[in-house]
């Protein structure tokens, strides 16, 4: 194919005069649209404005005219003494919306208005305002331009469920792209915007409004009205505090994180009975322990600080406090199965959330994911849960081959005797090299059990020269389901007993006649099976 003609400047001044015409078409719809809308008879008052708790800004099909506001900037939910009511749910440890929330959480609930509270101030006509009468093709001219923001302002700028970034574009026009998964050297991530050069400054502009009124909200003390005499919170502030979670996180975060591990720790005993009467005391206490971490490791899995709190202070206060005491005074270990129970618990799920995003991009089809997902977290159970002997690169070796044989057993009853056919030899080595290459906190493999991995270290030639040997040794050693059983014939022989039973049907089918009354070689049914109700059918 030859080289494509580059367009010469006469080409270029009418591709932007075309693009010119065709926004200020545009503008001239929009204006048109607005006037119609005046001319509209007025839109019924917004009940949840004049009590400045609406939050969904020019979205909102009612009227925003009058006294009120948005959620988070004007009276919110007040007493007739104007303080506002205290929130039911922060009382009790398990409001999630913060300074958002429109109800009082303390001395001085004064904190960051949403995003989307900003943006509902704002004019949606100031773009087009700016930009009327202009005759210059270049502030017509669509463009993309980046700007760098860290974390904590891209979750606001997004909101929930994506609100803060469609009313962005809403009020400005410009298509906003914001990349939470990819994060810079310098732990920013990047915000890429499209549209005129007037529709990116006032994105522009807006973000760094929002920037600095979040900067602005840190610098306020915030005194929440701690839970009285609640000692499971706590337990739990203790536990985070010593953790040196308080110093990673802000104010409003920490507050929040508290508050979420209080409420987790209560939700642990959902679905086990704590009676004593159907289930030991360590049962319930393992159980109680596993529910606790299936829900913390995944929401708090990538915080420095997790690996570092000292969970059995609170587990210790939940037990206490969700198992009746009559249980708990005949168990004189009571304090070294909770510890026991923790330390497993928590090595048991804390690499869960890692391992799916690692298996998951190796593993092609949905299902395939699942399976081999499932197995890798059952093999780790188990791998756990069996004898630690030896010590050093010994150790680790001995838990990897329990791992890995756990693992393809789990897939081949999953496969029907052929782990194969979910994953073969190759693929499975690529994942556990994978898994074994994720550091911890030390620099060393997250994989192992964090009580001993800085014993084993890395071995000599890195972990694929020590886990290669040991899958091909568990596909070697590997059972088929139906050689354990005694079965000589495989699949085959199973596939020629259903023929032959099937056979054997029909035959006796024609052989009686029609007669019904017949048995299957080598089964005979109960004779219970011929009466029910009271007689045959």
């Amino acid at each position: 194919m030859g080289a494509q003609a580059v367009p010469t400047q006469p080409q270029l001044q009418q591709l932007q005069q075309q693009q010119f015409e065709h926004l200020l078409m545009q503008q001239q719809q929009r204006q048109q649209q607005q006037q119609q809308q005046q001319q509209q008879p007025p839109k019924q008052a917004c009940w949840y404005w004049e009590r400045g708790l609406c939050s969904k800004g020019h979205a909102c099909p009612f009227s925003h005219m009058g006294p009120g506001g948005s959620q988070g900037y004007s009276n919110p939910t007040s007493t007739q003494s104007g303080e506002r009511e205290p929130c039911w749910f922060h009382m009790r440890g398990a409001c999630s919306k913060g300074f958002s929330c429109p109800f009082s959480h303390g001395k001085q609930s004064v904190g960051a208005p949403s995003f989307a509270a900003l943006l509902s101030q704002q004019n949606p006509n100031a773009v087009n305002e700016s930009i009327a009468g202009s005759t210059n093709p270049a502030d017509f001219v669509m463009s993309e331009d980046q700007m760098q923001i860290p974390k904590s302002l891209g979750r606001s700028i997004i909101g929930q469920g994506g609100e803060g970034v469609k009313l962005l574009q809403q009020v400005t026009g410009c298509k906003v792209f914001i990349d939470m998964t990819n994060v810079g050297p310098d732990g920013l991530h990047t915000v890429r915007l499209h549209g005129i050069p007037a529709q990116r400054e006032q994105a522009k502009a807006l973000i760094e409004v929002q920037r600095q009124v979040e900067e602005q909200a840190k610098t306020f003390k915030y005194e929440p009205d701690e839970p009285a005499n609640d000692t499971i919170y706590t337990s739990a502030k203790v536990a985070l505090s010593l953790a040196g979670m308080e110093e990673e996180e802000d104010v409003v975060e920490a507050a929040r994180v508290r508050a979420k591990i209080t409420k987790l720790a209560r939700k642990s005993i959902e679905g086990v009975d704590g009676s004593g009467l159907y289930e030991p005391l360590d049962a319930v206490i393992r159980q109680v322990c596993r529910n606790f971490f299936a829900e913390v490791c995944p929401v708090y899995y990538d915080r420095k600080w997790l690996s570092n709190v000292h969970f059995q202070l609170v587990m210790e206060s939940a037990i206490k406090e969700l198992v009746p005491a009559s249980v708990l005074q005949g168990a004189p270990t009571f304090g070294a199965i909770i510890y026991e129970s923790h330390d497993f618990a928590f090595e048991e799920q804390r690499f869960l959330p890692t391992m799916w995003e690692i298996v998951r991009p190796l593993v092609d089809g949905p299902k395939k994911k699942k399976k081999v997902y499932n197995a890798m977290e059952l093999g780790r159970s188990q791998a756990l849960s069996s004898s630690d002997e030896g010590s050093g690169i010994a150790r680790a070796q001995n838990f990897l081959r329990n791992w890995i044989s756990a693992c393809l057993k789990q897939l081949g009853e999953d496969a029907g005797g052929e782990p194969e056919a979910l994953v073969d030899r190759a693929k499975l080595l690529e994942i556990f090299c994978s898994l074994l290459a994720v550091p911890d906190k030390y620099g060393l493999s997250s994989a192992l059990p964090s009580a001993w991995s800085n014993e084993a270290g890395i071995p000599d030639g890195g972990w694929m020269t020590l886990l290669e040997p040991l899958v091909q040794d568990a596909y070697a050693t590997f059972q088929r389901p139906e050689r354990q059983a005694g079965a000589k014939g495989g699949w085959g022989s199973s596939y020629g007993a259903i023929k032959g039973g099937f056979m054997a049907l029909a035959k006796a089918w024609k052989g009686g006649k029609g007669d019904s009354s017949f048995e299957l070689p080598g089964w005979a049914p109960p004779a219970a099976a011929f009466f029910r109700h009271g007689g045959p059918y």
